[in-house]
């Protein structure tokens, strides 16, 4: 296993781009599974943009069907086109469409959810959630955002990424942290590059979730394109107990399939 020889994938805005539009899915972006309903204000704040040039971009999302106000206030939540374009993506993803069968069968088999994510800025997206016919319930799915830095997730993509791209995260992590958990938790991450670079999988336990253990590879793509997979299961053993060597060993060759058949799709 091979972290990717080409730069970290940025996105920078090309001089032809629209301002309006950018600002238009900037506010979009604003919305969170737990932040479903926001007020002209907050978005105007977040968007460092003065609160009457903030509603009108509302006002018009809203009349294309992207936003809807709740009724008498300047407070707005998604609407239905935003499911429309999602889910065309979902429906278009030859990483999802490949990953599903895989993630299905081995969630089966372990009793766990299984989960294929890509980064986001600074979080993880899931694109792809299966969940075990017997697993314990978790507020898990596709579109549902889980932190970088203190996820097994998190660390297997980070793992792939060029040298300077992690200092960045480390960085930025001492900076807002408590001098004490910032320490911790970029031993956390140096745990687990340590366990990807011995074993291909690294661990994580209540990070994201009180009694959740959590185990990720990375998933690297023959274009260099990086994403993670990995389990969760409920419970109080240690994450490394929690996981039994043949799942680690599944994980390992779920990643090795998915991509796989990625590169078949592309021939």
């Amino acid at each position: 296993m091979r972290r990717r020889t080409s730069p970290a994938a940025t996105r920078p805005a090309p001089a032809a781009a629209v301002d309006s539009l950018q600002r238009g899915l900037e506010a979009l972006r604003c919305f969170r599974p737990s932040e479903d309903i926001l007020g002209a204000g907050e978005l105007a704040s977040r968007l460092d943009l003065p609160r009457n040039t903030t509603l009108r971009l509302l006002q018009t999302l809203e009349m294309h069907g992207f936003l809807r106000r709740v009724q008498g206030t300047d407070d707005f939540s998604l609407d239905v086109e935003c499911l429309f374009v999602g889910q065309a993506f979902l429906g278009s993803s030859q990483l999802v469409r490949r990953s599903g069968s895989v993630l299905q069968t081995i969630a089966d088999r372990f009793k766990v959810h299984a989960l294929l994510c890509v980064s986001e800025r600074e979080d993880m997206l899931v694109l792809q959630h299966a969940a075990g016919s017997l697993a314990s319930p978790l507020p898990l799915g596709a579109g549902l955002s889980l932190p970088v830095a203190t996820t097994a997730l998190g660390c297997a993509w980070l793992w792939t990424q060029q040298p300077a791209v992690q200092g960045e995260w480390l960085a930025r992590l001492r900076q807002h942290a408590p001098a004490a958990g910032g320490s911790s938790q970029a031993a956390k991450i140096y745990q687990a590059f340590h366990d990807i670079e011995k074993g291909g999988i690294c661990f994580s336990q209540d990070d994201w979730r009180r009694g959740v253990a959590m185990i990720a590879t990375p998933l690297i793509m023959r274009d260099g394109s990086a994403a993670s997979i990995g389990f969760t299961i409920s419970g109080a053993a240690p994450a490394q107990a929690a996981f039994s060597p043949e799942c680690c060993a599944a994980l390992r060759e779920a990643a090795d399939e998915i991509r796989d058949a990625m590169q078949r799709t592309r021939r």
